[in-house]
């Protein structure tokens, strides 16, 4: 700042010069960082839509599993879940159709 004086203040180039100069620096600086937030940002998907996936396949698995053993305990025991419908039933008719 000590340079600065009356003269290099009515020169309009010797101010606008370094203030461009630090604002190419700032820029250049400013597109690192976006390039790199790009990549973090683009990582981060990238390991988020992973994880979707694998708690996507995880729940189908899940789902083909109980349906198997679902299927398998009705057609080992067909009067039990007949009578298990029956009782749950009864008790939801019961329920439903009281009047207080």
């Amino acid at each position: 700042m000590s340079d600065l004086n009356f003269e290099t203040l009515g020169n309009r180039s010797n101010l606008v010069g370094p203030l461009e100069a630090k604002s190419h620096r700032i820029s250049a600086a400013g597109d690192g960082l976006d390039e790199g937030l790009h990549k973090a940002s683009h990582h981060a998907i990238k390991d988020a839509l992973s994880h979707m996936n694998a708690v996507k396949d995880l729940a189908l698995n899940k789902g083909i599993q109980l349906k198997t053993q679902t299927n398998e305990y009705v057609h080992d025991r067909p009067w039990r879940f007949i009578g298990m419908a029956a009782v749950t039933g009864f008790i939801l008719g019961f329920a439903a159709s009281r009047k207080d």
